[in-house]
């Protein structure tokens, strides 16, 4: 009991000042570490069948991560083909940028240039978009959404050494995350598609090490009454036995934390990454909740990290929180050294 009271200690002594949002919502960069990555991020989802997931992975010293898919239910998945050119500053590389244009409020993503069409055979076109994210909500940070003896009785339970805490230390990053909408044209080969979808970002920085991830579950939704969730379980090399979380649910311009969920084991072995998967979680402060979260899992982005070091799986969702119907994103990853890469079929 005393080493959790110790646990609690440092995970509220640990918390740091919110950061002001035009602190956040710039580009990081540290030269002194050599993984330190700086991950930004948006999905869009329509009640039609149109999804949309972007990432940028500033790394330092190699050229970003990126990763560029949208699918359109009239006319298919198209995918950003090689990015090149300039990435020294801002959230841009090659022809593919995300602009801040209100800060904590509004952002504009735009790409023009080769892409490939996924149908009945991969082809190759140009296509041109502009979006712009509109916030719904205000900004969450991550270090504010933790649960303090959810965090405490997970470290309490690892052995405490040195090494232990280097390595504790190392993973720190400062992640946030925000609801909005997000509108849109594509054009392909001269044809515009327009979309409206639910959308959630989010923006990290800090060390960034891929193999020392085993798995992780990111579960992310929009509700249709606008509220929000979300659930972030990781296990990582250096504690193999138990799992880090956190989450939250929002409460028009606040929110209240995941307490706990269902631990990984209500995925089947055999199966990591399921079409269909059910799990509880138990939410709020004062008032604690447990509601049940149900997923379907649609259809789904592949993509591989790190220079193949890890491997993530994008699951286009649909949820169900309680009595609550959401869109989202259901994201599994895994390290291909310890995890066989989960069948497609969706």
């Amino acid at each position: 009991m005393l080493k959790t009271w110790l646990a609690y200690a440092m995970v509220a002594s640990s918390r740091k000042p919110l950061l002001p949002a035009h602190e956040l919502e710039k580009r990081h960069q540290d030269p002194a570490k050599p993984f330190f990555n700086d991950s930004s991020y948006f999905f869009g989802r329509s009640a039609e069948g149109a999804a949309m997931v972007f990432r940028f992975g500033f790394r330092q010293n190699q050229p970003p991560e990126y990763w560029l898919k949208i699918k359109i239910p009239t006319f298919g998945t198209i995918q950003i083909q090689q990015l090149s050119g300039a990435y020294d500053q801002d959230f841009a590389y090659g022809n593919l940028k995300f602009t801040c244009l209100d800060i904590g409020k509004r952002w504009q993503l735009t790409y023009s240039g080769p892409v490939t069409c996924f149908g009945q055979q991969p082809v190759s076109a140009h296509a041109s978009f502009s979006f712009i994210f509109e916030a719904t909500k205000p900004l969450v940070d991550f270090s504010h959404s933790i649960e303090p003896w959810t965090m405490a009785k997970t470290l309490a339970a690892e052995p405490w050494t040195r090494d232990f805490f280097a390595k504790l230390q190392e993973i720190r990053q400062v992640h946030y995350e925000q609801v909005g909408r997000v509108q849109g044209v594509v054009n392909i080969g001269g044809q515009d598609y327009p979309l409206d979808m639910v959308s959630v970002r989010d923006h990290s920085f800090g060390v960034r090490r891929w193999n020392t991830w085993q798995r992780h579950v990111w579960l992310t939704g929009v509700l249709d009454d606008g509220e929000a969730f979300n659930l972030s379980m990781i296990r990582y090399s250096f504690m193999p036995q138990n799992d880090l979380k956190a989450g939250f649910l929002t409460r028009g311009d606040t929110f209240d934390p995941v307490q706990n969920s269902s631990p990984f084991d209500v995925f089947d072995p055999q199966n990591q990454a399921p079409p269909q998967f059910a799990l509880d979680l138990a939410i709020g402060g004062q008032t604690r909740q447990t509601f049940r979260l149900e997923a379907n899992v649609e259809d789904a982005f592949d993509f591989w990290m790190g220079d193949q070091a890890y491997f993530i799986r994008e699951g286009i969702a649909r949820f169900q929180l309680g009595n609550r119907q959401g869109l989202g994103i259901a994201e599994f990853g895994f390290n291909p050294q310890t995890y066989a890469v989960p069948p497609f079929h969706y």
